[in-house]
C-alpha cells in the first residue's frame, strides 16, 4: 500500500494461484480503508484465466490503469511488461535463475528499481536468510539426457511426420542405433519404408501433440460455469482432484465459485458464480463434459447448454494404441 500511495507500480510474486488471489483481494480491502480511489488499481495475475482475460490485464499493466499484481511465476517469463518500479518476492522462488527474472521485472529501461525478498517460515527460506551469499552465487547448474525414451519417442514422431527419419538422421537425436524407432514401428506409430520411418498417418490426431513443449502432465481441465455454459477458466490437470472437487469454493478476481460436479470420466469441472457477498452454494446445473474444439467460439469461450453436456462416446476418436503412454511419459 505504501508503494501505491507514493504512484509506483509493483508486482507482488506469491507461489500458488491462491496466494495470488488472497494477496490481491486484501490489498484491495486496505485499500479500501485508506485509498478507495486505488481499489480498482489492483488485481490478481495467475495461470487459469483465459487468454483474453490475461491479455486484458497485461495491456492494463503497461497503460498504467493497473498499478499493482499479485501474480505467481506466469509473470516471470515471455510477457513484455515495462515501467514497474518494485517487485515484491513473497517466499524463495526455487532456484537463483527464477529470483533473478522475478527481480528483473523492476527497473526497466535504464531506471532504478527496487526489489525485496520477504522470507517464509519455509526452511529453506530460513537458511537464506542467515546465509545471503548463497542467494548471490552462480546459477544452479540442470541436468538432461536427451536420450530419454520417454522424452525423445514423441518427438521423433512429430518429426518423421515433417520428413521421413533416415539412419543418417540417428545422430542427430543422439541416438546409436534404431532400435526406438523400430520399437515406434512394432508399436505401429511409425511406418519404415525404403526411404526411411514415417508417421503412420492412418493415426487420429497430431503427433506434435503427444508432447509439450510447456512440461509434463495432464492437460488443462476447463471450469464451465453450469448456468451457462461459458468456460471461466482452466486448472491444472494434475492440480484438479485437489483444487476443483465436488463443495469446493474457489476466489477469482473477487468473484467465489463452487463446485457442482467433478466427474471421473471427463475432463471438465461444473460450477456456479456467485458473488463475493452471497451466501450458500446456490442451485446450479453442472455440466461435465470436455467441451469440443468445434464448440469454441471467440477466444476461448465455450458456450454449450448443460442439457448437451454428455460423456464422450464410443464412437468419438480416443488415443490409438500405438500411442498410449506417449503422452503420459513424454
Amino acid at each position: 500500500m505504501d508503494l501505491l500511495s507514493v504512484g509506483a507500480r509493483a508486482l507482488v510474486f506469491v507461489r500458488s494461484r491462491r496466494s495470488a488471489e488472497v494477496v490481491a483481494e486484501r490489498a484491495r480491502h486496505t485499500l479500501g480503508l485508506s485509498l478507495p480511489e486505488l481499489i480498482g488499481t489492483v488485481s490478481a495475475y495467475r495461470g487459469g484465466y483465459l487468454p483474453e482475460e490475461r491479455r486484458a490485464l497485461e495491456a492494463d499493466l503497461r497503460s498504467g490503469r493497473l498499478r499493482a499484481l499479485a501474480t505467481t511465476n506466469a509473470l516471470e517469463l515471455g510477457i513484455d511488461v515495462t515501467g514497474l518500479d518494485a517487485v515484491l518476492i513473497a517466499g524463495w522462488p526455487g532456484t537463483r535463475v527464477s529470483l533473478g527474472q522475478q527481480a528483473g521485472r523492476a527497473g526497466r529501461a535504464g531506471d532504478r528499481g527496487l526489489a525485496v525478498l520477504i522470507a517464509s517460515d519455509n526452511p529453506l527460506d530460513a537458511y537464506l536468510v542467515h546465509h545471503p551469499e548463497a542467494v548471490f552465487a552462480a546459477p544452479e547448474a540442470t541436468v538432461f539426457d536427451p536420450t530419454n525414451p520417454y522424452v525423445l519417442a514423441p518427438h521423433l514422431c512429430a518429426a518423421a511426420s515433417e520428413a521421413p527419419l533416415r539412419a543418417s538422421d540417428l545422430a542427430l537425436f543422439g541416438l546409436s542405433d534404431d532400435a526406438l524407432l523400430r520399437e515406434l514401428e512394432g508399436r505401429g506409430a511409425l511406418r519404415r519404408r525404403p526411404t526411411g520411418w514415417f508417421w503412420n498417418v492412418n493415426l487420429p490426431g497430431r503427433p506434435q501433440d503427444l508432447t509439450s513443449l510447456r512440461g509434463d502432465g495432464p492437460p488443462e481441465v476447463p471450469v464451465v460455469e453450469a448456468d451457462t455454459g461459458v468456460v471461466i477458466g482452466t486448472v491444472d490437470g494434475a492440480a484438479a482432484d485437489s483444487t476443483v472437487h465436488e463443495g469446493r469454493s474457489t476466489s477469482t478476481r473477487g468473484a467465489s465459485t463452487w463446485s457442482r460436479s467433478w466427474p471421473t470420466t471427463s475432463r471438465s469441472c461444473g460450477r456456479r458464480r456467485r458473488s463475493a457477498t452471497a451466501r450458500g452454494p446456490g442451485r446450479a446445473r453442472a455440466c461435465a463434459s470436455s467441451p469440443s474444439a468445434s464448440s469454441r467460439s471467440g477466444a476461448g469461450r465455450v458456450r454449450r447448454r448443460s442439457e448437451d453436456c454428455r460423456e464422450p462416446s464410443a464412437r468419438e476418436p480416443q488415443e490409438p494404441a500405438a500411442c498410449d503412454g506417449l503422452r503420459r511419459r513424454s
